[in-house]
């Protein structure tokens, strides 16, 4: 019996939803796959839920990438305009 359940799924959504919709939703989708990758390789999770943490843990650091570019290129773009 697994201690915690799989939260795949959750990761995935959270990853997809940080993309299409809001990037601040990309950090959280990081660490919440970070966290079930890590609870998968101790054996506390179930292993069916890997694919979708690790695809939802990709998607986060994407949107986060994507993040931190557009805070920037704000900032650029306030100090262009002064």
């Amino acid at each position: 019996m697994f201690r915690f359940a799989s939260r795949g799924t959750t990761v995935l959504v959270l990853g997809i939803l940080s993309i299409v919709i809001c990037n601040i939703l990309g950090p959280i989708a990081w660490s919440m796959g970070g966290e079930e990758l890590r609870r998968i390789a101790s054996g506390e999770a179930p292993p069916q839920g890997h694919q979708g943490a690790m695809a939802g843990r990709i998607c986060g650091i994407v949107s986060t990438v994507m993040l931190i570019l557009s805070g920037v290129f704000v900032v650029w773009m306030l100090a262009i305009m002064r």
